[in-house]
């Protein structure tokens, strides 16, 4: 905590230097990274101000990357909050955004992301739409290590819907190309999805009577014995980094993101 109050301060003294040196992109970034932090710390109002206020200059600028990181963090924290509506209108206006500047990997990503909230208001129809729009895009673009994460979303999808031998075969997909991609931490996940999912399994032919399968949410749940859970969604592709400002107007360092301080899912990248 007392780390991510000292990274607070940073980013308030660096938003003043940059706007005193009318470093727009830079302020637009440090708002953007401003907004990650005080969101992950659960501040979130003044997370969505910081957001808002990043909006308006990645629009002003024409950065389309960094529209959209932020309209899928703006998402984050509105589902964080229990408004899935306004989640769903944020992560639509992304959609349209990478859609219009071509951004297939980006597409892909928030296709993720809205199938992620359908499935986590058990509209599993939807999410599947979305997951399987997504995986041919990915497919398309040679994005190999998001294929795996969606596999993954589609393993969790069967899963949810009491179809196991689907699951199974999309968690092993999933696993593939992750360990391929040297995605360890996904890859660490869909093995205790794959774990799981061989337990339940076992109980059941012990028993002779089907597992319940509890509704999952994408993300892991905050409970002592979690369903099967879903790694970050990979975001790399999406918002690409801004353009330095000029050598005039040094930028002010900055800190880097505290690894513990990121949420289990959904922030968008910190931008340099």
């Amino acid at each position: 905590q007392g780390q991510q109050e000292a990274a607070a301060s940073y980013y308030t003294q660096a938003l003043a230097i940059r706007r005193a040196l009318g470093d727009r992109i830079g302020e637009g970034t440090t708002l953007h990274n401003q907004g990650v932090l005080l969101g992950s710390m659960g501040r979130g109002d003044e997370a969505t101000h910081a957001f808002e206020q990043a909006l308006g200059i990645e629009r002003e600028l024409g950065d389309r990357g960094g529209e959209a990181a932020t309209l899928v963090n703006l998402g984050e924290l509105a589902r964080g909050q229990a408004h899935a509506d306004r989640a769903a209108r944020y992560y639509e206006q992304a959609l349209e955004v990478e859609r219009a500047a071509g951004n297939l990997a980006g597409e892909a990503a928030v296709l993720n992301a809205l199938g992620t909230l359908a499935q986590s208001q058990r509209r599993l129809e939807a999410a599947g739409s979305c997951y399987e729009q997504a995986l041919a895009l990915q497919r398309q673009v040679g994005d190999r290590a998001g294929e795996g994460l969606t596999h993954n979303y589609l393993g969790l999808l069967a899963y949810a819907q009491g179809r196991p031998a689907v699951a199974q075969r999309a968690f092993e997909q999933a696993l593939a190309l992750l360990d391929e991609t040297g995605q360890a931490d996904a890859a660490l996940t869909v093995r205790a999805n794959l774990a799981r999912l061989n337990s339940d399994h076992a109980a059941s032919a012990a028993s002779g009577d089907p597992v319940d399968v509890a509704p999952l949410a994408a993300e892991p749940a905050p409970r002592p014995a979690p369903s099967v859970v879903a790694p970050e969604p990979a975001h790399s592709a999406v918002a690409p980094e801004p353009t330095e400002p000029p050598a005039s107007a040094p930028a002010p360092t900055e800190p880097p993101p505290a690894p513990t301080a990121a949420p289990k899912r959904g922030w968008w990248p910190w931008r340099r």
